[in-house]
């Protein structure tokens, strides 16, 4: 019982850093993490990760060399491979923050377990705390930059800038605590630095506004119509206008509420109609194998830490 305490404790500490971040990236950034990726950091690449550098650990024993060379690589090729999902900046955002919940609360968890509450421990957790997410959403965005670029070159710093990461946190734990606050702070202002250059927005370039040749003809496009006979041809209209017109313009014919992501995860939108309000929802082939493998991998972690 009070191993689960514990685990609510340190989890609850991981998400409070993880949230200062996430406004951080919409007040600073102006990037909204995405929540799907978010939860495939959290589930699928923190397990994948945390499997294959214990075992990669276990033939090599060496902690300097799984700190330089497998936890950077096991790492960031997960978290690359996790960006493949619509490959964007936010996408990563997403990705390394979970990742970092994760990652945050497994350590936390150890040292509460081995050490007492002092001074000493709480000060890690808030370096942690701080650090380890910048780091992972940072890295994660380089890494989401590989599929954008088409250039293996971006992993390849990220694995760079992760590997110096460690590194002096290598080198700290052998220092003096007086010492660790400032270069901690000075990797901090680092990675903000980089993360404020990574998600820097361009102006967009005014399009010049071209008049229509008179010899043109400006063809109008006939809406389709909903078939509203029978609850049978209702669906089959639904189905045929989603072929032809879209999703987007479904929500916008049935005067749902905007503001939704068509991804082939899961979407969602309300509605309001004349006989109450709704919310339609579809979960796509790809959304139903992460939610199967995240419901697995919580199952495992309970049987694992609690049975």
């Amino acid at each position: 019982m009070t191993d689960i305490i514990e685990w609510i404790l340190v989890f609850s500490i991981s998400v409070a850093f993880i949230a200062l971040y996430y406004a951080i990236d919409l007040t600073i950034f102006k990037q909204k993490p995405d929540l799907v990726s978010l939860l495939i950091g959290l589930g699928p690449v923190a397990f994948i990760s945390y499997f294959a550098e214990t075992y990669l650990y276990t033939l090599s024993f060496s902690l300097v060399l799984s700190l330089l060379l497998i936890a950077p690589v096991i790492e960031e090729l997960t978290k690359f491979a996790a960006t493949a999902y619509r490959r964007k900046i936010r996408n990563g955002l997403g990705v390394g923050l979970g990742f970092a919940l994760s990652e945050n609360a497994l350590y936390f968890h150890t040292f509460l377990s081995i050490y007492s509450i002092s001074a000493i421990i709480v000060s890690y957790i808030i370096l942690r705390g701080l650090g380890d997410p910048l780091l992972h959403q940072f890295t994660a965005s380089l890494d989401s930059k590989t599929w954008e670029k088409g250039n293996p070159g971006w992993i390849g710093i990220a694995m760079a800038i992760h590997t110096g990461y460690n590194f002096a946190a290598i080198v700290m734990a052998s220092m003096t605590p007086i010492y660790i606050y400032p270069i901690t702070a000075g990797e901090i202002i680092t990675l903000l630095a980089g993360m404020k250059f990574l998600t820097r927005i361009k102006e967009e370039k005014k399009e010049e506004i071209q008049e229509p040749k008179k010899e043109e003809k400006i063809e109008v496009k006939k809406e389709m119509e909903l078939d509203y006979s029978s609850l049978e041809a209702f669906m089959k209209s639904v189905r045929e206008f989603i072929d032809k017109e879209g999703f987007n313009a479904l929500v916008e014919k049935l005067g749902m509420e905007t503001g939704y992501e068509k991804t082939k995860f899961i979407r969602t939108a309300k509605y309001e109609s004349e006989y109450g309000n709704g919310r339609y929802i579809e979960i796509g082939p790809i959304g139903a194998v992460v939610i199967a493998m995240m419901i697995a991998g919580l199952g495992y972690l309970v049987y694992f830490f609690i049975l």
